[in-house]
């Protein structure tokens, strides 16, 4: 009996782990800032599946809009002068949502055969998805006009989603590279250390 107790108290502090934390990778080169963001979607939603329900569909809305203004969500000291460039393409926590939707507008006179696919389709995903806890990667670039004074880099992302718990920063600049615990009281990270 104990033994089983040890080991589901295990299984479930590795769980809130994989769940609460991120990863950033911040790259300074030249006069250009590249950022890579990794994070379980859970964190982001507070699921990891398809979005079923209207308010769930409305909140993969929000966050996607939420996810497409870093300048919202990462900052660096002003004296740098960085801003972000456009992004590339539009951010899609769940790829295909989009498509389905086109698909039934386009295909009225097929919508049964339709929807029978777009089940299987669901359903694949799903299972997909529970699997490998869904991750979602970003990548943001910014350009900085004074990168030498390049100091510190603050996240909103504790605030803007409350089941984040720590990111963990990589920053590599041209002449040093250092990692740093992010968390709610601690947002802020000094890249000159």
């Amino acid at each position: 009996h104990d033994d089983h107790d040890a080991h589901s108290s295990e299984v479930r502090s590795a769980e809130s782990h994989i769940h609460g934390g991120a990863a950033m990778a911040i790259v300074s080169e030249k006069n250009r800032i590249t950022i890579e963001f990794e994070s379980p979607l859970y964190n982001l939603l507070g699921f990891e599946y398809e979005p079923r329900s209207e308010a769930e569909k409305d909140l993969v809305e929000e966050v996607e809009a939420a996810l497409s203004k870093p300048q919202n969500l990462i900052s660096f000291n002003k004296d740098a002068k960085c801003n972000f460039l456009d992004l590339q393409s539009e951010i899609e926590l769940f790829d295909h949502h989009d498509d389905d939707h086109h698909e039934d507008e386009d295909h009225h006179e097929d919508e049964e055969e339709d929807e029978h696919h777009d089940d299987d389709h669901h359903e694949d995903h799903d299972a997909e998805i529970s699997d490998n806890h869904a991750d979602v990667i970003l990548n943001y670039e910014l350009t900085c006009q004074a990168i030498d004074k390049l100091k510190t880099v603050r996240v909103e992302f504790f605030n803007e989603f409350s089941n984040f718990t720590e990111l963990e920063l990589i920053y590599l600049g041209p002449s040093k590279q250092l990692s740093a615990e992010l968390t709610a009281s601690r947002p802020t990270a000094d890249l000159t250390k």
